[in-house]
């Protein structure tokens, strides 16, 4: 797991410096000076989710966003997991259920969660009706768990 792991951050960051050389590439003819006004927004993707990675991979990502989210009062996170992941932590870690709901409300505006699908389907490889229904085993265990309404 840790293995794997580590690719994705290095694989992360690779591309954090192409972007950031691509950006010179094109600026070369100016010389950019940053303002502490300057909006920088940033898109990162980490797969998340119980069944790969297991809850203890969750409690970390997690402690890292509120790190942040402490750190740096206009930044803004939303997850993603499966929504089977709320399910599993009602029945099995109810405190780490209760610590989402706490930042939800804590961090409101700035911290989010989002959940595609109950499961992690393949989903060209599965037929349009289970898809639908992994939309909405995801939405019911959502609204049911954060009283979300989607």
């Amino acid at each position: 797991m840790k293995y794997g792991h580590t690719i994705l951050i290095k694989v992360r960051n690779i591309l954090l410096v192409l972007i950031w050389g691509c950006s010179k590439l094109i600026y070369a003819q100016e010389t950019i000076v940053p303002e502490l006004t300057d909006v920088v927004y940033m898109l990162t993707y980490d797969h998340g989710g119980l069944v790969l990675w297991g809850s203890d991979h969750f409690q970390e990502r997690l402690s890292n966003a509120i790190l942040w989210l402490d750190k740096y009062p206009s930044f803004k996170i939303g997850l993603d997991n499966e929504a089977y992941i709320y399910d599993y932590f009602h029945d099995h870690e109810p405190e780490l259920l209760n610590e989402i709901k706490i930042y939800l409300d804590k961090y409101q505006g700035r911290f989010g969660i989002g959940s595609c699908t109950y499961g992690q389907p393949l989903s060209t490889f599965i037929n349009e009706e289970s898809n639908i229904r992994q939309i909405a085993y995801s939405l019911k265990a959502t609204q049911k768990h954060f009283h979300y309404l989607l």
